[in-house]
């Protein structure tokens, strides 16, 4: 493209015997104005910058060609999906992926259905917050446990792209779920406070005192008997 640029600057008019083919005419006007000519030549319509789409990973452009008039660019994009870091499985905790609206643990994403996209009409892109389930689940990550444990998600993911015109999407759903602090499987809604009253306090009188009397009194009464058997 340089060389084309630089042809007007090798014309008579500009032609200079101090001037080689390796010498730079990017800051001549014969060159510059040129290059206006010519500035469809140096956008690269299948660059990085012109993929449409949103992915995780776009590795390279195999190939780009033109046939009358039609641009076509071929981009190799990778199928990425949410992971779970499997190093961070503990005792309690653990962290689960999988396809978004789906109805069961399905990691391979062998039954996922897909998600339908909300387009914005100024940019023709999907809207970030508008994608719902194919299969009419109401949440992206729905609850894969059946209330049967406590789960955050932790994150959902969609990658997007058009291929002819067509738009693609994959989804998926990162769970950090609890194994532990499980919840309960009958739980009461609204409880009705029953306390124990508080006991009465009656402290308990000592038996020892009592007991010493007593003796005595007995003690008093056989004397008194035997007493009267001696005047008799």
């Amino acid at each position: 493209y340089d060389d084309l640029f630089a042809l007007p600057c090798w014309d008579n008019e500009w032609n200079n015997e101090t001037w080689a083919p390796e010498d730079d005419f990017r800051n001549e006007s014969c060159y510059k104005d040129n290059q206006q000519d010519y500035e469809y030549v140096s956008y690269e319509p299948c660059s990085t910058e012109s993929f449409l789409g949103s992915v995780t990973s776009l590795e390279y452009i195999p190939d780009e060609h033109i046939f009358e008039d039609v641009c076509t660019c071929d981009y190799m994009v990778r199928n990425c999906r949410v992971l779970e870091d499997r190093n961070t499985r503990g005792e309690c905790q653990e962290e689960v992926a999988n396809p978004c609206c789906a109805i069961d643990f399905d990691y391979d994403y062998n039954n996922f259905t897909g998600v339908n996209a909300t387009i914005d009409t100024d940019t023709g892109k999907p809207l970030e917050d508008g994608w719902t389930c194919s299969n009419g689940m109401d949440s992206l990550c729905p609850d894969l446990w059946n209330n049967s444990r406590k789960y955050v998600v932790v994150e959902d993911r969609v990658n997007w792209w058009y291929d002819n015109g067509e738009l693609y999407s994959i989804c998926g759903c990162l769970y950090q779920v609890d194994e532990c602090n499980l919840p309960s499987t009958d739980p009461t809604a609204d409880p009705t406070a029953d306390p124990t009253e508080i006991p009465t306090f009656e402290p308990t009188e000592s038996d020892g005192d009592g007991a010493l009397e007593i003796k005595l009194s007995f003690t008093v009464i056989i004397m008194i008997i035997l007493s009267i058997i001696t005047l008799l």
